[in-house]
């Protein structure tokens, strides 16, 4: 919380990166992942065909590839 608290503050940061998305379980609630390569915050996603990878897009203008945790 106190990284999110500085991004709002000081704006897009690659030595502090904060949460900057999160996978949940839409039927349990369960958190199945964290993102948080990225300087500020991701407004877009996209998934691969094959569900073992996403990319994310940030306001800090940094797109990121990870692979899914299953």
């Amino acid at each position: 919380m106190i990284c999110e608290f500085l991004q709002q503050i000081f704006g897009d940061s690659k030595l502090n990166p904060g949460v900057s998305a999160r996978l949940w379980h839409v039927q349990t609630g369960e958190l199945l992942q964290t993102f948080t390569k990225h300087g500020n915050d991701v407004l877009d996603v996209a998934y691969s065909h094959d569900g073992k990878w996403v990319a994310t897009a940030s306001t800090d203008k940094t797109v990121e590839l990870w692979k899914l945790n299953k």
